[in-house]
């Protein structure tokens, strides 16, 4: 009797232990080799899936985290500084496309008789191809 209650024990502790490593740890990493339409530069975009569905995704040296990700039928990612300059993707998982929005800083114009930092809303697009393993 006391054999069998150990046995249960190990068993319990067992799907706990599988339960909280599969939680925390992505079961699958997708790698993506994706060209820009505009300038055909190569970028790498990288979606790490988790068991109840959420997504971290790193592209461009930008990591979007599991908050930042809506994962709906698209991965759309947003990050949102205090300073009000979003930086997000939109990834489009059956056409492998992604939109990539970001807020671009130039400092030193001059613009109407001053020096100034000028902000330019850019946005490129991509079209992205799986990598095999």
């Amino acid at each position: 009797m006391k054999l069998m209650s150990n046995w249960i024990w190990i068993a319990v502790i067992s799907i706990l232990l599988i339960f909280v490593y599969l939680s925390s740890n992505p079961f699958k990493v997708d790698f993506y080799s994706c060209l820009a339409s505009v300038n055909d530069t190569s970028k790498k975009l990288t979606v790490a899936h988790y068991i109840n569905g959420d997504r971290d995704v790193t592209f461009k040296n930008s990591f979007f985290s599991r908050n930042d990700c809506n994962t709906l039928s698209d991965i759309t990612c947003t990050l949102d500084p205090k300073n009000n300059d979003p930086e997000s993707i939109i990834f489009n998982t059956s056409l492998k496309s992604l939109k990539y929005q970001w807020v671009e800083y130039e400092s030193g114009k001059y613009v109407f008789d001053k020096t100034q930092v000028i902000s330019t809303n850019k946005i490129e697009n991509y079209a992205c191809e799986l990598l095999s393993d």
